[in-house]
């Protein structure tokens, strides 16, 4: 199967168009939005759905789908205030902790799919409630704070500032452009692809597939695991709410930027680039005062948008 590794597409081109329109219009209609504590507001504000959509890109293009992974990035920040607080266990070693038990979890999820040949909705939906719901058991439906000088430096993973530029951003871009160098560089992203495109075929092609899928949830609960970390070093509070609805924003981005929910396509740029479309808009929403109800409804109608324009460009390609 032929890869095409450019770094921009049409619909790259497309999103990047998009995001300039609204950036002129509101500039345009507004005297704060184009200003340097908005658009700081708008990039530290994306960072978390970024992780999450790096995950949802790696699962996507492979065909499957994880609808677990808020839950995940919730349960990871709530087992570092379980840790930190009711067993006084080092803040670092209660992220270690987090993460490595969230690999875990995203092990079992690709073993159910993988192994058992369980669809990859059913399976992720159920992990969502099973993580969700440990979430209010730890935590007994309360946020759980994590203060203390002893945290001073953790704190700074998420609040901190090099210059003006937070470092919860600077630490995205990072991961971004590793996941996109992994994606273009690499054998086993190259089987990715392969997997997504025609799953059959690539196992008639010596491809592992179980075992790749098993390992692509891992790397996304990871992902979504450093997304509930960055999140409580930024809040410094483990809440039992946090990441809700993260999943259908990641789809969202990453089918704006081009990665089909049908698998075999997809790249972290366009995602990204979906990405910030996405909170740009909903910034821009409040900027002209718009209820936050009609913003959860535009966000929904946005996502069943992007995935009827992906399901109807695919039939026509097909055609």
């Amino acid at each position: 199967m032929k890869i095409n590794k450019s770094l921009f597409k049409k619909r790259e081109v497309l999103v990047l168009g998009v995001i300039f329109i609204i950036m002129i219009v509101m500039g345009a209609t507004t005297q704060t939005f184009l200003t340097l504590n908005n658009m700081m507001s708008v990039a530290i504000g994306l960072c978390a759905d970024g992780f999450i959509a790096l995950a949802m890109t790696f699962i996507l293009i492979s065909g499957q789908i994880d609808l677990s992974v808020g839950a995940v990035q919730c349960l990871a920040s709530m087992f570092i205030g379980q840790f930190y607080i009711y067993y006084g266990m080092n803040v670092w070693m209660a992220m270690l902790i987090a993460l490595l038990t969230s690999m875990l979890l995203g092990w079992v999820t690709g073993v159910l799919v993988a192994k058992l040949n369980i669809l990859p909705f059913i399976i992720t939906l159920g992990m969502q409630g099973v993580a969700r719901g440990l979430c209010y058991v730890i935590s007994s439906g309360n946020s759980i704070p994590i203060t203390g000088e002893s945290v001073a430096l953790f704190r700074k993973l998420g609040s901190g500032y090099i210059g003006k530029i937070p470092v919860f951003f600077i630490l995205l871009i990072i991961a971004a452009i590793i996941c996109q160098f992994l994606l273009m560089k690499t054998k086993f992203f190259a089987k990715v692809y392969f997997i997504g495109s025609n799953a059959k075929a690539a196992e008639l092609a010596g491809i592992k597939v179980k075992n790749t899928k098993i390992a692509l949830y891992v790397i996304s609960a990871l992902l979504a695991a450093v997304a509930g970390v960055l999140s409580t070093s930024r809040f410094g509070v483990s809440t039992p709410t946090l990441g809700l609805q993260a999943e259908g924003r990641a789809i969202t981005a990453a089918v704006i930027g081009g990665t089909s929910m049908a698998g075999g396509e997809g790249n972290i740029i366009g995602s990204m680039l979906g990405l910030i479309m996405i909170h740009l808009f909903t910034n821009a929403l409040i900027q002209m005062g718009v209820s936050v109800y009609w913003q959860d409804f535009a966000s929904s109608a946005l996502l069943i948008v992007v995935i009827v324009f992906d399901t109807l460009s695919k039939q026509a390609k097909r055609n």
